[in-house]
């Protein structure tokens, strides 16, 4: 994606609001370079992002971001303080545990994780064992791991919907 600079100052910031190196991931902050009469200055667009160095092949020659990582909210944490994507985390076990056709990650407490999981057409008595093994290749034994069988994931109003929420 490419970042249109002439109208636009973006930033990748790390928790500690400096800025990250290209390949690292940061929350988003823009300022618009148009708007004279109501600027938006450094405004946080609670997304997060991976600058990268490489040239586009269109040759228009402006930085690009990689990759869009998710919501700043969308992080779940861990108890050692780290942080987990939680889209990239539901878009690899959903491509490795068969049985499952949608899930969401809810964290309410720093220890504990839900996964809303809808049954796939493919769904076994191993595919809980497996999910659970998934995820306990991100979240050791210190955070418990809860599969919660739903019927569908809700959207939220704006249509899409949210792989991970964090409440913590």
């Amino acid at each position: 994606m490419h970042l249109n600079l002439p109208h636009v100052y973006v930033e990748l910031l790390d928790t500690d609001d400096q800025p990250v190196k290209p390949g690292e991931p940061g929350k988003i902050v823009v300022t618009d370079l148009n708007n004279h009469g109501m600027p938006l200055i450094r405004y946080r667009v609670e997304d997060m992002g991976v600058y990268s160095e490489k040239s586009c092949p269109c040759g228009r020659g402006f930085p690009m971001l990689e990759r869009l990582e998710g919501r700043v909210a969308d992080f779940l944490k861990l108890p050692d303080g780290g942080q987990v994507a939680g889209i990239s985390l539901v878009e690899r076990t959903l491509t490795r545990v068969p049985g499952v056709e949608q899930m969401q990650l809810v964290q309410d407490r720093l220890d504990r994780v839900s996964v809303n999981r809808v049954r796939g057409s493919d769904f076994t008595e191993e595919t809980d064992a497996l999910l659970i093994s998934a995820m306990r290749e991100v979240f050791d034994e210190r955070v418990a791991l809860e599969v919660v069988d739903v019927s569908r994931i809700p959207q939220e109003p704006s249509g899409k919907y949210r792989f991970s929420i964090c409440k913590v």
